[in-house]
């Protein structure tokens, strides 16, 4: 899973390996260790029905946790959809969140990154 933070905005990328085990209700989560002992991990995970399609936790600074509903997990995972969005109201502007499911590089690079990608609909061919 691949993290991006942009101000007020977090994005998550899952690889189709990620995107299943979310489906089947398990949790997919990452981790980055920095220089003197600090550490951020991120993890998403389904929770029961709700009317929020998405939401944070509040809590440990040092880790962020993405619910998402889970029959829009499992929808999503099947389908052809290629991302849930969902944002919170803050005092100034808002909080947006962005689940996708990760494509291909147009550009591969070395090192096999885009292994376990979903085919990058730019370079998929129509008949």
């Amino acid at each position: 899973m691949k993290l991006r933070i942009r101000g007020n905005t977090l994005r998550l990328r899952l690889s189709r390996n990620e995107v299943d085990s979310v489906a089947r209700g398990k949790e997919v989560g990452e981790s980055t260790s920095f220089p003197g002992g600090g550490k951020l991990q991120y993890v998403l995970k389904q929770t029961p029905s709700e009317t929020t399609v998405i939401k944070t936790n509040e809590g440990d600074d040092s880790c962020i946790k993405v619910l998402v509903d889970e029959n829009k997990a499992r929808q999503w995972a099947k389908s052809e959809e290629v991302g849930l969005f969902g944002a919170e109201p803050l005092i100034l502007g808002s909080f947006e969140l962005l689940i996708e499911k990760d494509f291909a590089c147009l550009n591969p690079r070395d090192g096999g990154e885009d292994s376990d990608s979903f085919p990058n609909p730019a370079t998929v061919e129509t008949n």
